[in-house]
Parts: structure tokens; C-alpha cells; sequence
């Protein structure tokens, strides 16, 4: 049975949606997803701005480096020499 009138069968009436999906939206499910998703965009921004205050702090972010400076200038020296 199509909807737009293709097909050879009658055109059939559009139902109209809308009261449905207005009141679907008001129903307490759907509310406390918006709120869910809200709450996290909310979390994600004050992360965001967190971060760009230690940043300017100076605060360096990420994993800490497996090698210290030392041990960088050891093992590129040791390269260089071919062991």
C-alpha cells in the first residue's frame, strides 16, 4: 500500500504526524535523554575550558615521555656510533 499514490493502488490520505510526535516528545523517556545529552555537552565544555587553563598554566598534557632527556641523548649517541 504506498503512500504517494504509486503503484496503481488509490492515492491514500497523508496521515498527519505531528500531535503524535509533539506528544512523544513531551513523554518522560525522551525528556531524560535531552537532559542526559545536555548534561554531557555541559561536561564536555567545562573539560574543554579546564584544560585551556592549565595550558596556559603550563601544564603539559598527555602521556609521560618513556625516556628521560638523558636517556635520549645517550641513545642517540649510541647511534651515531653504530652500536
Amino acid at each position: 500500500m504506498a503512500c504517494d499514490g504509486e503503484g496503481g493502488a488509490a492515492p491514500v490520505e497523508k496521515v498527519q504526524r505531528r500531535p503524535r510526535v509533539a506528544k512523544l516528545c513531551n513523554s518522560y523517556p525522551v525528556r531524560v535523554i535531552h537532559m542526559a545529552e545536555d548534561e554531557r555537552l555541559r561536561i564536555i565544555k567545562r573539560i574543554h575550558e579546564g584544560r585551556q587553563i592549565a595550558r596556559t598554566k603550563g601544564v603539559r598534557m598527555g602521556r609521560k615521555p618513556k625516556l628521560t632527556p638523558h636517556q635520549k641523548t645517550e641513545a642517540r649517541r649510541r647511534i651515531a656510533k653504530g652500536e
